[in-house]
């Protein structure tokens, strides 16, 4: 895939779990947020690969940012968890 269809299909996944995400912000309830957040988190790391240049970077720097992320999403997680218990 050339650099413009790549762009193009990160777009398009971007907008798609964006509405996936709308629609379910609505009825945040018996996990629904955890689709929410995970979502959250897909697309941030579509963003930081394609449009933060991070695909073409060294491994170790995409490893970081991966594992950056994760800690992220996890410390989100935790921190809803406790506050609403599930």
């Amino acid at each position: 895939m050339n650099g413009w269809a790549r762009l193009h299909a990160a777009g398009a996944l971007l907008l798609a779990a964006t509405a996936v995400n709308w629609l379910l912000a609505g009825s945040l309830g018996h996990g629904a947020w955890l689709v929410v957040l995970g979502l959250a988190g897909i697309k941030c790391r579509v963003v930081m690969r394609e449009f933060m240049e991070l695909r073409d970077a060294p491994a170790a720097w995409r490893r970081a940012f991966d594992l950056w992320l994760l800690v992220l999403v996890l410390i989100v997680a935790s921190a809803r968890w406790a506050a609403v218990g599930g």
